[in-house]
């Protein structure tokens, strides 16, 4: 195994340099501030491109590995791991969204969402909206929609598995279908199914837009979160959505720093949490993608 190690602590990556110069340079390959390179990758930060963390849990190993441990124990450990360690299937979530009112901004959260968690897994994209608008945002068809999986998933599971399977992008944007009628044969069970045969086909987040459909977002265990637009006065449709939620998690979109809110009216809310809004956003040929609402929703999901 050949590793890279860029730690913050400078002094401390000294020491651990002079330690291996003088007793494992022959029997591990180790270097030091090559962040592109590709070997293993040791960290002792945040660095979403670490595949080893020093003081905290880590994803591959399920447990701390100490940062100011016995030098032989730690090169002992190093030297013992095999590519093997490192294929380690990463765990499966769900995230699920629901419009409160229309116009939330849903489908722009939940591409940039999607698009976050891409990098650190495999993802797919599936929204339930009953008035299609991916095709705004995105330039092609991808070829498989919700309409494979309300037909396949009944007839024959095995050929919509065998187009999952040869996906090899980590973003999936399932296409939504051309026909207002069609989410009316979406019901729990099909939902579920879904979550089943993404799981099973390798992907690791699975990001469900449900427009308004309260019942379906109640029925499937995720994680959940409810928007409203922050310009538009609909505080008194949200209770209508949360009086059966355990957890209620909301995000305020579209938030205009000019605009007061009071407060006051969330006060039955476990967590709230503002997305800016981005008014460079839909310009040109960026369409959704936004630095400004994926960064905020980097640190919702941090708090998560």
């Amino acid at each position: 195994m050949k590793y890279n190690m860029v730690l913050i602590d400078q002094e401390y990556q000294k020491k651990i340099e002079e330690y291996y110069l003088k007793y494992y340079k022959d029997k591990l390959e180790l270097r030091f501030d090559l962040e592109d390179s590709e070997n293993i990758l040791i960290a002792d930060n945040e660095n979403e491109k670490a595949d080893l963390y020093l003081g905290r849990v880590n994803d591959t190993f399920k447990k701390e590995i100490s940062k100011y441990q016995n030098m032989d124990d730690f090169f002992g450990f190093l030297i013992c791991l095999t590519e093997e360690d490192f294929k380690i299937k990463k765990g499966f979530k769900v995230i699920s969204l629901l419009n409160a009112v229309s116009s939330a901004g849903a489908t722009t959260l939940g591409l940039n969402l999607s698009d976050i968690l891409s990098r650190k897994g495999k993802t797919m994209y599936l929204s339930l909206e009953k008035n299609p608008s991916l095709y705004f945002y995105l330039e092609q068809k991808i070829n498989i929609s919700i309409n494979d999986f309300i037909f396949y998933m009944n007839q024959e599971p095995s050929v919509i598995e065998k187009k999952l399977l040869n996906i090899t992008e980590n973003l999936l944007i399932i296409d939504q279908s051309d026909h207002f009628e069609d989410i009316k044969d979406i019901d729990c069970t099909l939902i579920r199914k879904i979550i089943k045969i993404a799981e099973k086909t390798g992907f690791n987040y699975l990001v469900i837009d449900f427009d308004n459909l309260y019942d379906l977002f109640q029925e499937i265990k995720s994680e959940k979160y409810i928007l409203i637009n922050h310009s538009i006065n609909n505080y008194s449709r949200l209770y209508f959505h949360i009086k059966n939620l355990d957890t209620i998690k909301l995000i305020i979109n579209n938030r205009d720093r000019d605009l007061y809110i009071n407060e006051s009216l969330l006060r039955v809310i476990d967590k709230f949490y503002y997305i800016d809004k981005d008014y460079e956003c839909f310009k040109d040929d960026k369409k959704w993608k936004s630095k400004i609402i994926q960064t905020q929703l980097e640190m919702i999901l941090k708090d998560s």
